[in-house]
């Protein structure tokens, strides 16, 4: 296989995290994708320079899952540069998209290597009960409202649960997902998430509000993006893209790239 080379900017080789994910096989549920030689160059820190070199990645990736949106990931990429300048990061090699414009019958969980260019994992994700059947469209941050909340969140611990492996997830916007550990808002494995076995009622089984991936893929998913890497819960919301303080403070909007997406 040939190898492509990318130049993306010097602050993803801030501090990366140098720990690499496990190669796992015979995941039925997720979708391993054959790794892509990632060259990384130094650059100006500009905000040209990061668009650049992000539509380079995106570019790169979308050839690995034709269902990465283009406005999902420059939105991840943004605030995982917010993120990535506030210290909030530890493990800065990967980055989860999770996009709730998505059916859930569709594979909607990206878990992004920044440092090699590659998908590590393309898989199944439910939603909150009360946000939707196939589609999500309700979105919220109240205890026990049984919805998702949109924006980002950094990885904590991983622990035994109930369901078994289950990975913390501390929300970090304020008003919009910031209650999420004090909800329980974790990442977890279910059979309910198996895709091809709910195609037959039209739509993926739901939790209550966390973000459930199919069993088989758990363990292996949380031990790339556990203690301290970005996630990012997506939905072309014009409400929340106009409150996300890690999109809005983000120079890279002064670029030309569109302030709100429009609603699917």
């Amino acid at each position: 296989m040939k190898l492509l080379s990318i130049t993306v900017p010097a602050v993803v080789l801030l501090s990366l995290y140098t720990g690499q994910p496990k190669k796992t096989t015979n995941i039925q549920a997720a979708t391993l994708v054959s790794p892509v030689s990632l060259s990384l160059k130094a650059s100006a820190d500009s905000s040209a320079t990061i668009i650049d070199g992000s539509l380079r990645l995106y570019t790169q990736l979308q050839t690995q899952a034709k269902s990465l949106k283009k406005e999902a990931f420059m939105s991840a990429w943004k605030g995982y540069q917010s993120l990535l300048k506030m210290g909030k990061l530890h493990n800065k090699q990967v980055m989860t998209i999770i996009d709730f414009s998505l059916s859930s019958l569709s594979r909607r969980l990206f878990v992004v290597d920044l440092q090699k260019g590659k998908l590590l994992y393309n898989t199944y994700v439910a939603h909150g009960m009360k946000s939707g059947k196939e589609y999500a469209m309700n979105f919220s941050n109240k205890p026990e409202s049984n919805e998702s909340s949109l924006g980002f969140y950094v990885t904590q611990s991983e622990y035994e649960g109930k369901k078994g492996m289950a990975l913390r997830l501390n929300g970090v916007e304020k008003g919009i997902n910031d209650n999420a550990l004090t909800r329980g808002i974790v990442l977890h494995g279910a059979d309910y998430a198996d895709g091809q076995a709910c195609r037959r009622q039209g739509f993926l089984g739901r939790s209550e509000g966390c973000p459930a991936v199919p069993v088989e893929a758990t363990a292996s998913i949380i031990k790339a993006i556990h203690h301290g890497s970005a996630m990012f819960i997506y939905y072309p919301s014009q409400q929340y893209l106009e409150k996300s303080k890690l999109l809005i403070n983000n120079k890279i909007r002064q670029t030309g790239l569109p302030a709100v997406y429009p609603q699917p």
